[in-house]
Parts: structure tokens; C-alpha cells; sequence
């Protein structure tokens, strides 16, 4: 298996991966356009799992700037997919492993995600990755109908 940047070649199979993970449709225009400003952005992190060249696995991460304490940055997870015939075989895992190198080497302070909580075999899979759920409350707005 091999972890590697997101690149156009890769959104047709990303689309394939997103309806296992939510109900909403992609639209692959929109998604090569996003693409294009993720890649400018240097703080943005698109990383896919591959095994003998398909796309089994992905996740977003944005890492942020924050003004207090030391100032470090903290990155945000988004986005985690792996191919259904392909879970529980460490794919998640090498990619949230690597996505956390790349949050050590940028010298974040933490990172942050949400899961759905309708999903408790993702809740399993974050808290044996060492991840707590703590006494939190997240909160989401939705700002548009094509969410």
C-alpha cells in the first residue's frame, strides 16, 4: 500500500469512495476546481491510500493557525474514507498515521476531528488510534441546501 498526495487522476475514484461515506452526490467539475485551490494552499493535505493503482482509502486535513499560548497550529480532520472491501486492514490507520507525521513535523499542538454519532464503528476506530472522546460539544451550521 502506498500513501500519497491527491492529485486529478484520482477524483473520479474519490467520488467512488465519498458516497460510501455520505448520501450526497460529487460533482466531479466542482471537485477538480477544489482540487486546483487545495493545491495552492500549502496548509491543505489531501492524502489517498493506493494499492496496485486503485484508490482505497482517503482524508483531508487542514491545519490552522491559532493566536494563543505558544501559537502553535492544530490540524483539522475531514473527510476519512476507506473502500468498504477494504476496512480493517489498516488503511485508515496508515493514513491517519501519516497525516500525524505530517502534523508533528509542521509542529501542531493537536488534532482535531469530528465523527458523526450515529457511527460507532468509526468511534471505535479513532479511540483505538488513541483519540478521546472528550466532555465536548461540537456543533455544526449548515450553510447551504447542496451540503
Amino acid at each position: 500500500m502506498e500513501i500519497q498526495v491527491i492529485d486529478e487522476n484520482d477524483l473520479e475514484e474519490i467520488a467512488f469512495l465519498y458516497q460510501q461515506l455520505s448520501k450526497h452526490n460529487s460533482d466531479l467539475g466542482k471537485m477538480k476546481s477544489a482540487l486546483r485551490q487545495a493545491v495552492l494552499n500549502s496548509n491543505h493535505i489531501l492524502l489517498g491510500a493506493k494499492v496496485n493503482g486503485r484508490l482505497i482509502g482517503s482524508l483531508a486535513g487542514n491545519i490552522c493557525t491559532t493566536l494563543f499560548g505558544k501559537c502553535n497550529p492544530f490540524l483539522v480532520v475531514e473527510d476519512v474514507v476507506v473502500d468498504e472491501s477494504e476496512r480493517r486492514a489498516g488503511v485508515g490507520k496508515a493514513l491517519m498515521i501519516r497525516l500525524e507525521t505530517i502534523a508533528k513535523k509542521t509542529n501542531c499542538s493537536y488534532i482535531f476531528l469530528l465523527t458523526d454519532s450515529d457511527r460507532p464503528e468509526a468511534h471505535y476506530f479513532y479511540e483505538a488510534l488513541g483519540y478521546k472522546s472528550e466532555p465536548y460539544r461540537g456543533y455544526k451550521k449548515i450553510l447551504t441546501s447542496n451540503y
